[in-house]
């Protein structure tokens, strides 16, 4: 039986609560703007940090590749 697991999910949210946490949340009701977020990357490590941050309310995400085909 072989087992796997993947970690760049949870050392995505870890980086951003080490970052930005306090900030997030209080910024989880209004009136206050949602934050801009620049993803740069189109790859596995991009698409866990796009994952980490979906949960985040008030995020506003952007990817920046270098191929559009990858940023879809």
């Amino acid at each position: 039986l072989l087992v796997g697991d993947n970690t760049d999910v949870g050392g995505c949210e870890a980086a951003i609560d080490a970052v930005a946490g306090a900030e997030l949340a209080a910024a989880e009701s209004p009136p206050f703007a949602p934050f801009d977020v620049a993803v740069l990357g189109a790859g596995g490590a991009a698409a866990a940090a796009v994952v980490a941050l979906s949960s985040r309310p008030l995020v506003r995400q952007r990817i920046w590749s270098r191929t559009a085909a990858r940023a879809d």
